[in-house]
């Protein structure tokens, strides 16, 4: 397992590198999810900042509200509010609204899990409305002593769009155990923009401190 993991990370290096000649910003994106089980459904609220602009800018405030449910051991739903307020420059800060329902099918392997999420999700600002649907493949393995890499890969796709995909997201990272129900995670995230009027590349920084309450 640990040599399918270092071939992972050889294949996708040289694919990382190359990005870096074409991508034309670098953010750094911080969140914060707080969750606590209650009963059969856990639920979570996830602030976060995100800056753009070479990280010199505020892009975006948002906050998360939702809940999950475990429908089967390999089978999961999430249902999830977002509130933000985006920097639009001329315009200050824009409010957003999205609406988003996610079905999770996740299996472990040994000490590899494997997650497929399929979010059908309904996006609310200035411009009107907007449905797309995203599809993400996640891999985590777990090193040992509290520490875990991940990897994953998103495709998005506006709904109304001609075009058949409008971003992409590719992301690298540890999880890393700090006590008892917190962890942290550090990754690195390359996304693209493809159906704006400007496309829109970037590299991405993120740090998320993770907080579970206790069972009730």
């Amino acid at each position: 397992m640990r040599g399918l993991l270092l071939f992972a990370l050889l294949f996708a290096s040289p694919v990382l590198f190359y990005g870096q000649n074409e991508f034309q910003d670098f953010e750094t994106w911080y969140r914060f999810k707080l969750s606590k089980k209650v009963g059969d459904v856990r639920v979570h609220v996830k602030p976060g900042v995100r800056l753009y602009e070479n990280s010199t800018q505020l892009k975006s405030m948002l906050s998360d509200f939702g809940a999950s449910y475990k429908v089967h051991k390999y089978f999961g739903t999430t249902v999830n509010y977002r509130y933000s307020l985006k920097n639009k420059y001329d315009m200050g800060n824009s409010p957003s609204h999205r609406v988003n329902l996610d079905l999770n099918s996740d299996v472990d392997v040994g000490e590899l899990n494997l997650k497929l999420r399929n979010r059908t999700q309904m996006d609310s600002d200035y411009r009107g409305l907007d449905w797309a649907n995203r599809t993400k493949l996640a891999l985590t393995y777990d090193v040992g002593e509290g520490i875990a890499f991940f990897t994953s890969t998103e495709a998005w796709v506006v709904l109304e769009s001609l075009s058949y995909l409008s971003k992409y997201r590719i992301t690298f990272g540890l999880e890393i155990d700090l006590a008892k129900r917190n962890t942290v995670e550090i990754f690195y995230r390359r996304q693209a923009l493809l159906n704006e009027k400007v496309p829109a590349k970037s590299n991405i920084i993120g740090i998320a401190y993770k907080l579970k309450l206790k069972s009730s």
